[in-house]
This record gives structure tokens, C-alpha cells and sequence, in this order.
């Protein structure tokens, strides 16, 4: 199973990758998001703070083509910390007035 582990600038990339190696999974580094559909099902990691995290990902371009693979492909998507987060329509972290 090719697992396309998302690099939008931010995450824990080496250890997620380094546990998928352990479970004998197939893990790809996925550096832009075309590349995402190569692959069998989708990691979204994230470290740090939400708006941070959002922000690299609409620069990125991540947003729509992310949306497309879950919601019009069908593909697994799990996010990890922040990156689940992230799956949410919107956060509060990092938001003035917040804490």
C-alpha cells in the first residue's frame, strides 16, 4: 500500500514516515499536491499551531486538491495532531482574543 505522507512545510515528517516503514507500508513523501492522487491513501501531519499550519496549506495550494481526494476520490485521509486539526472548517488557536 503506497501512503502519501503530506509535506506542506510542517510536521513531524521523519517520524511518521519512519513508523509507516515499521508497519511495512509504502510510504511516499508527497511534495506538491497533484502528486497526492499517486497514492493509496493520504497522512496529513502537522506540528505547531493551527493558524500556522492553515496558512502553509492555502499557500501551498493544498486546500482544494485535499478536498477533491477525500470528498470526489474516496481516498483515506488521517490527520495527525495538528493535521487533524486541520481537518476541521475552522479553528480558534492562534485567533485573536483567544486563550
Amino acid at each position: 500500500m503506497k501512503v502519501g505522507v503530506i509535506d506542506y512545510g510542517v510536521g513531524n515528517l521523519g517520524s511518521v514516515l519512519r513508523a509507516l516503514e515499521e508497519l511495512n507500508a509504502a510510504p511516499v513523501l508527497v511534495n506538491r499536491p497533484v502528486d497526492m492522487h499517486l497514492n493509496d491513501c493520504l497522512i496529513l501531519p502537522g506540528v505547531g499551531s493551527f493558524t500556522d499550519c492553515a496558512r502553509l496549506l492555502a499557500q501551498g495550494g493544498w486546500v482544494d486538491p485535499l478536498k477533491a481526494e477525500v470528498e470526489e476520490f474516496g481516498r483515506p485521509l488521517l490527520g495527525i495532531c495538528v493535521g487533524m486539526q486541520l481537518l476541521a472548517d475552522f479553528g480558534l488557536e492562534g485567533a485573536a482574543g483567544s486563550g
